[in-house]
């Protein structure tokens, strides 16, 4: 599988959040998805999500996929290549 990162947008400073980043990636040339996140965890942990919506029901709050992958060695692949191109990007940056 080719995964292509399209852009990356990195989110820094406190009015973001633990959000780090919004990708944009294409794969094998078949199909683009947008709005994906890096996160960073209160361990300071990142991890990436694909997108999703906000769904109220009752006060509250859930978070419905929107992508889903059906094989876990796709989305090892998927996630694993957006994290090592942020990573790149943090050391280039010298941040």
């Amino acid at each position: 599988m080719q995964v292509e990162i399209l852009d990356m947008q990195k989110k820094d400073g406190e009015n973001w959040g633990n959000l780090k980043a919004l990708v944009d990636i294409r794969i094998d040339d078949k199909i683009e998805l947008f709005g994906i996140r890096i996160v960073k965890d209160m361990d300071g942990k990142l991890w990436v999500a694909m997108p999703s919506y906000v769904l109220m029901n009752q006060k509250k709050k859930s978070f419905v996929k929107v992508i889903h992958f059906t094989n876990l060695e796709d989305w090892i692949e998927v996630k694993t290549k957006i994290l090592d191109y942020y990573l790149k990007g943090e050391r280039n940056d010298g941040n």
